[in-house]
C-alpha cells in the first residue's frame, strides 16, 4: 500500500485577506489545518486577485492585498502555476459553469480558482 499523499488546500482571496487583517478565525483555521498535515496554496487567480486589489490603492482593502502577498512564505502558502493549456480550460470551465447558471455571472473568478485547483 503506497504511504499517504500530502494534503492540500488551496485557499481563496478572502481568507488570505482575513489573514492579512488579523482575524481569529482565519488563523485560527489555517493553524488547525497545519497542524492536520496539510500545506497551503495559491492558484493563479487568487494571485492575480491579490495583486489587482493592492494595485487599486482602495484603503484598507489595498493594504490587506499588500499583506497577504508579503506574508505568503510566514503562512506557508504557495503559489502554483499553471500551463496555458490549463489557464484556458480552467477560463472554460468558468464560462461553463456561468452559461449551466451553477455560479452567478459575477463569480467568474470562483468559478476559474474551482478549476484551477482541481
Amino acid at each position: 500500500m503506497a504511504g499517504n499523499p500530502k494534503k492540500s488546500l488551496a485557499l481563496d482571496t478572502n481568507l488570505l485577506l482575513d489573514l492579512a487583517e488579523d482575524r481569529d478565525f482565519a488563523h485560527d483555521f489555517r493553524e488547525e489545518f497545519a497542524l492536520r498535515g496539510y500545506s497551503f496554496l495559491a492558484p493563479p487567480t487568487v494571485l492575480a486577485e491579490l495583486e489587482t486589489l493592492s494595485n487599486a490603492e482602495r484603503l484598507p482593502q489595498s493594504a490587506f492585498a499588500d499583506t497577504a502577498l508579503e506574508k505568503l512564505r510566514d503562512w506557508q502558502c504557495a503559489p502554483f502555476a499553471l500551463s496555458a493549456t490549463q489557464l484556458a480550460i480552467a477560463y472554460r470551465f468558468a464560462e461553463r459553469l456561468i452559461e449551466m447558471r451553477l455560479i452567478p455571472d459575477g463569480e467568474r473568478n470562483d468559478g476559474k480558482i474551482l478549476a484551477q485547483t482541481s
